[in-house]
């Protein structure tokens, strides 16, 4: 009997559960190999006002709008179809990570039960979006648990948070007093900016230095054919923030290009003689850099077009003499374009070191003879 007892006893205590809290939760878990996908839905959760979590069904994909004040579970072999409106269900959500909770708020001085969306979540404020209303966006803040504001003043009480976190990046002064747009993207893009004392994500105008190396090929006829040779260029370079992720970068390079050549005379006789350039460029490139990436790492590409002027227009034989006749063919100024992609590497909150590939273009303007250099260089950049 007393073995029996203490077997009971044993049972009791692994099979107990003890609720936190004073909430008992329960999950449900639905099963899977009942699962269908049902169009215009996706895989979500829910959580009843009793705190259960239902997981592993399909809620239909609503506009952002529709979202705010209905979630719509259609028919489903693990599931009848269900409606749900603000203060039905206490939240729900997708296995993308969206998450909407139930509230009920005072908007437009008038009380309004609504499903609210969290954009942003750490161990201290939650910042949610109200898109029920068509063209507009309102957003809330909550401190821990307590209640759930409206943002005003462009988000001065959220701006004064992010500092207090930011006590110790100097570097982001400059971003405390600009104004702030209530948006989805600006709300999380200045969270980062602060608590990663990210400059780059607001980058102003910055400054760098850079080099190429790679080969050159170069084309300037039928009667005349050059090897692929070596081109190099060091110079340096603004970057100029337009939006989040793009900028404009113009570049002031000086290049050097070599090739060997052969020039058929009298279809006949080939004549030895080289192609040297020393050039001033000028590439106008515009870059996108996926600032939004948290990796150290962060992919970019660049695109523009490109001009050259030729501080040496003529060509040298192997005795090392000028070869006149050739100074009419050569070309002051060349044109093209320039498109490249890398990777840039965050070092410090203001410095970065960036590493790629670029591809540039350019031909002579003259229509007797178009010169054209086509370069493959790998680009090493420090912005600072």
């Amino acid at each position: 009997m007393k073995k029996l007892l203490l077997f009971s006893i044993m049972l009791s205590f692994m099979f107990g559960i003890k609720a936190q809290n004073g909430v008992q939760k329960q999950v449900t878990v639905l099963n899977h190999n009942q699962m269908i996908n049902v169009p215009g839905s996706q895989e979500g959760y829910y959580v009843t006002n009793d705190h259960k979590i239902v997981r592993g069904i399909w809620i239909l994909d609503l506009s952002e709008g529709e979202k705010a004040g209905i979630v719509i579970i259609p028919e489903q072999p693990n599931h009848e179809a269900k409606t749900f409106h603000p203060g039905d269900i206490i939240e729900y959500g997708f296995v993308n990570g969206e998450r909407y909770i139930s509230a009920n708020l005072e908007m437009n001085q008038s009380p309004r039960s609504v499903f609210l969306e969290q954009i942003l979540e750490d161990d201290s404020i939650s910042i949610y979006l109200y898109g029920g209303i068509r063209k507009h966006e309102y957003y809330f803040m909550q401190k821990g648990h307590g209640a759930i504001l409206p943002m005003k003043d462009g988000g001065k009480e959220y701006r004064n948070y992010l500092r207090s976190k930011a006590a110790d990046c100097p570097a982001l002064s400059y971003l405390d007093n600009n104004p702030m747009k209530l948006s989805r993207y600006e709300i999380v893009r200045i969270y980062r900016a602060y608590t990663e004392c990210n400059v780059s994500l607001y980058q102003r105008t910055r400054w760098g230095v850079h080099g190429r190396v790679g080969l050159s090929h170069l084309n300037e006829g039928l009667d005349r054919s050059f090897n692929s040779g070596i081109s190099c260029a060091v110079g340096m370079f603004a970057q100029i923030n337009l939006d989040g992720c793009f900028s404009f970068c113009p570049e002031l390079n000086f290049l050097y290009a070599f090739n060997e050549g052969h020039e058929l005379y009298d279809k006949m006789k080939y004549e030895s003689s080289d192609y040297t350039q020393f050039a001033l460029e000028v590439p106008l490139l515009f870059r996108y850099t996926n600032y939004k990436s948290v990796k150290k790492w962060i992919p970019y590409g660049e695109l523009g077009p490109s001009c050259m002027l030729s501080f040496n227009n003529g060509s040298k034989d192997n005795s090392g003499s000028t070869v006149d006749k050739n100074r009419s063919r050569r070309n002051r100024f060349l044109y093209g374009a320039a498109i490249g992609a890398g990777a840039e590497c965050r070092l410090n909150g203001s410095h970065s070191l960036t590493i790629g590939a670029r591809c540039s273009f350019a031909a002579g303007v003259k229509t007797v003879r178009k010169e054209q250099l086509l370069t493959y260089s790998l680009v090493v950049s420090a912005n600072f």
